[in-house]
Order: structure tokens, then C-alpha cells, then sequence
């Protein structure tokens, strides 16, 4: 039975907190402590490093019996770690969601759990597509927080939240998954609206806001020809909550019925925050 569990992802914090097993966490990556607001039941846990640079000293110290990190970092850290098992699940991955969550709740004895929400989120991500029934789709540029010219391409979480959002990714057909651009290239491929991505707002994706409305980059606004700038945070966008991003981004770009702050007050309630 797995009592004791390490977690060095923020979105394995929500996973386990979707499974409804946040009391059995001994240790944490470092990122979880700075977003205390939405990890407050995490933030006090003794931190191991970060998902990138994990400290096997700390870990082994709590003596743990499971170790959650992102899949391409796995085995690299097992090696670290004789007699402890670790994981690779990344829950960020629309395609690999489902799997992920399942695979942890099977080890973690909270199928139930998982199947409720798996048919809630399904539910949700069917009520965004059916709601954008339009023949213009709004031509997307999303780019990092701070780093105006690199973007986006079809191999990224990213890109699958704007595809469900009823838009088009203008960046789709670059090779990279995270391509650096240009302004003028930018400006070639004329986009309806530019996305930027956020990071370090606490709590992590859910403060959304319009940032045409701070005016935060309006020197870009007129160079790039886009009268639409919209900010939404990382986590609402490449995270667990992407689909709730999706349901942001189609109601400021259709003016979509559905009301995203609805889906993402149920999901908040997943996370026992409501």
C-alpha cells in the first residue's frame, strides 16, 4: 500500500488532489511552496528541489514510497534512488490525461475518484465544442511570458487548447515544438489575436485577465497590427486546467453562451478549494 508519496510536479499535486489523497504527500518540489495560495495544504511539506533538479538526498531521506515526476525525467532520477519507485506521469498532456490519472489511481486505490472526474472533464470539453459552431476561426499567435518571439507549434499542450478553443494556431506547421520567430514573421502571418502565456501569478492559473485592459505590451499592439491581446496563466493553459482555458479563450474570441468561470469554480471544488 503506498502511504508516503514525493511530488516533483505541481500537476501531480493536482492529480493527487483529485484522487483525494493530498494526506499522503511527505515531500514537494520547491515550486509548490510558492504557490501557497493553492497548494495550502501542500505548502508546509518538506521540499526535495525542483522537477528539474530534484535533490536524491532529500528524497531518500523521507524514505518514501513513491516518487511522482514528469515522464521524460523518470528514469534518469530512478537511478538515484535505489529501492524507491518512481513514476512518470506528466497530466499536462491532453492526449495522455486520462491514462495518467488512471495509472495513479490504480496504484493509489482511488478508481472511483478518478473515473468521476475523467467523466466530468469529458462532459465539460464536449459543452466547449458544441457550443463553437462558427465558420471564421479566429488566427492565433501564443507566445511565452517575457519572450514575445518564441511560440507554440502542434506538438504542445498549448496548441491543442487553442485548437479547442476553436481557433487556429498560426505557428502549427513549424517543426520545433517551440519555435523562435520574428516580428516581421509575425506580422506576415497576420494574426486575429495574440495569447500570452503568464507564469508566477499566485494562485497559479486562476487569476485570468485581459491584458489589452492593463496595457501591459500596447507598444506591440500597433507594430504587430493586433487589436486582440488577451493574457491567460500558464496552468490555464498547458496545465491540468487547459481545457478551462479553451473555455476562457472561445468566450472573449466567440462570445461563446457557456461561462468558463462556471467549469472553472467545479474544477476548483475537485480541488477542495471551494
Amino acid at each position: 500500500m503506498i502511504e508516503d508519496i514525493v511530488l516533483l510536479t505541481t500537476d501531480a499535486g493536482e492529480a493527487i488532489r483529485i484522487l483525494g489523497a493530498e494526506d499522503r504527500v511527505i515531500g514537494v518540489t520547491r515550486c509548490i511552496p510558492l504557490h501557497s495560495k493553492f497548494f495550502p495544504g501542500l505548502k508546509d511539506k518538506k521540499t526535495v528541489g525542483s522537477c528539474f533538479y530534484p535533490d536524491p538526498g532529500a528524497i531518500s531521506s523521507l524514505k518514501p514510497d513513491l516518487v511522482i515526476a514528469y515522464a521524460d525525467r523518470a528514469g534518469g532520477l530512478q537511478k538515484n534512488l535505489d529501492g524507491i519507485k518512481v513514476i512518470g506521469l506528466d497530466f499536462y498532456r491532453h492526449e495522455r490525461f486520462n491514462s495518467d490519472l488512471r495509472a495513479l489511481a490504480k496504484m493509489l486505490g482511488e478508481e472511483t475518484r478518478a473515473e468521476e472526474f475523467i467523466s466530468w472533464r469529458k462532459k465539460k470539453i464536449d459543452s466547449i465544442k458544441d457550443e463553437i459552431k462558427v465558420e471564421h476561426r479566429y488566427r492565433i499567435y501564443t507566445h511565452k511570458n517575457r519572450e514575445l518571439f518564441r511560440t507554440y507549434s502542434k506538438g504542445t499542450t498549448t496548441h491543442h487548447t487553442i485548437l479547442m478553443a476553436g481557433g487556429i494556431n498560426i505557428a502549427s506547421n513549424l517543426e520545433e515544438d517551440y519555435p523562435e520567430v520574428s516580428r516581421e514573421w509575425i506580422i506576415k502571418n497576420r494574426p486575429d489575436a495574440i495569447v500570452i502565456k503568464v507564469h508566477g501569478i499566485d494562485p497559479p492559473g486562476y487569476d485570468v485577465v485581459n491584458l489589452k485592459e492593463k496595457g501591459i505590451i500596447e507598444r506591440e499592439k500597433d507594430i504587430l497590427e493586433v487589436d486582440r491581446i488577451y493574457a491567460i496563466p500558464h496552468k490555464l493553459i498547458d496545465g491540468i486546467g487547459s481545457f478551462i482555458g479553451s473555455a476562457y479563450l472561445a468566450r472573449w474570441l466567440y462570445k461563446i453562451d457557456l461561462d468558463p468561470k462556471v467549469i472553472h469554480q467545479e474544477y476548483l471544488a475537485f480541488q477542495g478549494l471551494l
